[in-house]
């Protein structure tokens, strides 16, 4: 599924860039939908802490568990969940500098 994509590694994070539309499956078997040109980032112990930095636009589609909560950090705000489908579009006008 991420053959045209990028995964990189670092220490503690794992990075996927799209360069294509593309679906990722996270750990948790949420789902996410990258738009070309997005970027995401989540950490190795993503089940422990399920936390997303999001650069582009994306649909997210969350896996509901139990007393574990789904955020989304994009530009200065982020987006709390326990289990839903999303679109995270950012509009140019809020894009703060």
């Amino acid at each position: 599924m991420l053959e045209n994509n990028t995964v990189e590694k670092s220490d503690q994070y794992i990075e996927i860039v799209a360069n294509e539309n593309k679906m990722y499956c996270l750990p948790d078997s949420s789902k996410v939908w990258m738009h070309a040109g997005s970027s995401i980032r989540f950490q190795e112990k993503f089940m422990q802490d399920r936390k997303v930095w999001l650069t582009g636009n994306s649909l997210f589609e969350v896996r509901k568990h139990a007393n574990s909560r789904f955020r989304v950090y994009v530009e200065n705000a982020f987006i709390d969940v326990k289990g839903t489908c999303f679109l995270v579009k950012p509009h140019p006008q809020l894009i703060y500098n």
